[in-house]
């Protein structure tokens, strides 16, 4: 089943823990292009292998690094705040 914005893995990052993925999940793409941990088919043998390469010190330390700044700099409150507000020109809700 397909997650799209998966809370589990926002925490994750913001706690500078990269994580790894399948292909069906909102953040797969940011995830896979920041480097912040691993997207895979979902395989048993793919989840693996990305699983054993994070474990290698230097690759936990880059992908640590990029985790807390994807979080930082695409989820946190004032990043969302600061979208929704361009999104929608800077003008208050009416109710």
């Amino acid at each position: 089943m397909a997650e799209p914005f998966p809370m589990a893995v926002l925490e994750a990052l913001s706690a500078g823990l990269p994580v790894v993925l399948t292909t069906e999940t909102g953040l797969s793409a940011a995830v896979a292009e920041t480097g912040a941990g691993a997207v895979t088919d979902g395989s048993p043998r793919e989840l693996a292998d990305a699983v054993l390469h994070l474990l290698a010190h230097e690759a936990w330390a880059a992908a640590a690094g990029r985790a807390v700044e994807l979080a930082r700099t695409r989820y946190s409150m004032d990043a969302v705040v600061a979208t929704l507000e361009s999104v929608y020109g800077g003008r208050g809700v009416s109710g």
